[in-house]
């Protein structure tokens, strides 16, 4: 999230010792996205798993060259082969998702929050079905992947107000968390599984969480209680007692509407500056 701030772009990349000419050891990178890697000191790969690692390689924006800003390894349990894999079932602002949401595992510095999101994201089960499903039925984000992107919208924006109105590193990475699974339960509703049920999903959102969740409240009862607050259905007339279950929920309505918005002008003329839309029957305007 912190990359986000600065004038840094930042890439997914797999870096490994291998065998060269000789007999000598030399580490080979390689892009997740086939871009090409910026020039790596022998020291800059001092933290990382000779046998492999995933890491994120931050580099400037500024002036010309590649310059490697900072790396940040991910934990080192994350095979090869799982990025590589999950990856091919996205392509383009999806698969771009997919590796921002990996990467944020070298930023998480609470290690109970990153093992959350790291057990998400090993589950493949889960991971097939959070990149291919719909947000909806037949209101915003309807198409295939658009549980993905919604999912990622949401994450982001909400950090982004957490750490923008100052309430704490954890209360950032509980909104990232909270805001990526906050409909993770879509995956079992009727218009993504063949044997899906209709319903309130944010039921299923614990059901499908329930493992990680279990060894979060064992290690931290705020921590889980903070999350849940994010996963849940809110009934109450009262604002929730975590403000970032709060957050969460302001950024959901504002992704799902922004969709909305775009959709009802989606096929007008640039002229245009109402329109009615054919889903809602809600009067839409724009200032462009």
């Amino acid at each position: 999230m912190r990359s986000l701030m600065t004038r840094a772009r930042s890439s997914l990349y797999w870096v490994e010792q291998q065998l060269g000419e000789g007999g000598a050891l030399n580490w080979c990178v390689t892009g997740l996205e086939q871009e090409p890697a910026p020039f790596l000191r022998m020291e800059q790969l001092k933290p990382c798993h000779a046998g492999g690692q995933w890491v994120v390689l931050e580099v400037s924006t500024e002036g010309e060259g590649h310059n490697l800003v900072r790396l940040r390894p991910l934990p080192d349990c994350i095979p090869r082969w799982q990025l590589e894999r999950q990856a091919q079932w996205t392509n383009g602002l999806q698969k771009r998702a997919l590796v921002k949401i990996w990467s944020m595992l070298a930023y998480i510095d609470d290690a109970l929050l990153q093992r959350f999101l790291l057990d998400v994201l090993m589950d493949d089960q889960l991971m097939l079905a959070f990149c291919r499903d719909k947000a909806s039925h037949g209101y915003h984000h309807n198409h295939v992947g658009g549980l993905l992107a919604h999912s990622y919208e949401v994450a982001v924006s909400a950090a982004m107000l957490c750490s923008q109105h100052q309430l704490g590193m954890k209360a950032t990475w509980v909104a990232f968390i909270g805001g990526l699974l906050h409909d993770i339960g879509k995956v079992r509703m009727f218009y993504n599984d063949s044997s899906g049920v209709s319903g309130e999903h944010e039921a299923y959102n614990f059901m499908v969480l329930s493992a990680p969740l279990e060894h979060l409240r064992m290690k931290s009862a705020p921590l889980f209680e903070a999350l849940s607050a994010c996963l849940a259905l809110s009934s109450s007339r009262y604002s929730d007692p975590y403000q970032v279950a709060g957050i969460v929920r302001m950024c959901d309505r504002l992704s799902a509407e922004v969709c909305n918005w775009r959709k009802a002008f989606e096929k007008r003329p640039s002229h245009f500056w109402y329109v009615k839309s054919q889903q809602d029957g809600r009067i839409y305007k724009r200032l462009n």
